[in-house]
């Protein structure tokens, strides 16, 4: 008996608001509502002018700093900013920030076997819409491995050099071919180890999984230090079940 799983992670929610703030530049909770003034309005430097002809905050942006404070205690990743920073250039840099694609995922279990896992991403209704080509095999350096994979194993989740098996996955956004658009999700698909601290005989499985000894093998996968266990079934002539 294999245990398939699977792994999910979707981009986090972010928002940016840039709102008339008492601050002329702020950002974070540095920001406050109020009235700024744009400092290189022309004809009117440092003066902020009602009506029509108007250089910076007209009214406090109270709302949207209230909106942005409650995502932001909620978990989302939130920039704020003044509607009369100079500097917009800034601004635009924390947004490039929070909109970046996850580095790779951490399983909640680790897999029996590298080889037979695979990286998928998945469209908003759960279908496939791309299989990202991996994993790179264990031993293959970080440069050699972002050259011609799109994921690997790491034996943390640090970008690294790729391992046999772990409950890192690494996903290299520079081959540029495993890229999920907006709202769609990286999903790893494999078959956890069982029990998840392995086994070494069949006697392991049945004190872990109950039910007879004959009922169960141990199996090695390729390339690994521990087995995961197997139901063996009556007769069956599998190595694993042929253990004492």
């Amino acid at each position: 008996m294999f245990v398939p799983q699977r792994g999910h992670v979707t981009l986090p929610l972010g928002a940016a608001f840039i709102f008339p703030a008492a601050q002329t530049s702020c950002s974070g909770t540095t920001c406050t509502a109020g009235l700024c003034c744009q400092e290189d309005c022309p004809g009117h430097s440092n003066v902020c002018i009602q009506g029509t002809d108007n250089c910076g905050g007209q009214a406090p942006g109270h709302r949207l700093l209230e909106a942005a404070n409650a995502l932001r205690t909620r978990g989302a990743d939130v920039i704020t900013g003044s509607v009369c920073d100079p500097n917009f250039g800034a601004l635009l840099d924390e947004l490039a920030e929070i909109v970046k694609p996850p580095a790779g995922l951490q399983l909640a279990t680790e897999p029996a076997e590298g080889k037979i896992a695979l990286l998928r991403i998945a469209d908003t209704n759960g279908q496939t819409r791309k299989t990202c080509n991996g994993p790179a095999p264990a031993g293959t350096s970080f440069d050699s491995a972002k050259v011609s994979y799109d994921w690997w194993f790491t034996a943390t989740g640090d970008a690294g050099d790729a391992v046999e098996v772990s409950k890192f996955i690494y996903i290299n956004h520079a081959t540029g071919n495993c890229e999920a658009d907006p709202g769609e999700t990286y999903s790893a698909d494999y078959i956890a180890l069982n029990p998840p601290s392995g086994c070494a005989t069949r006697d392991d499985c049945q004190r872990a999984l109950g039910g007879r000894v004959e009922d169960w093998g141990c199996y090695p996968p390729p390339g690994t230090t521990r087995g995961t266990c197997v139901c063996c079934a009556p007769g069956s002539t599998a190595p694993e079940c042929q253990q004492p």
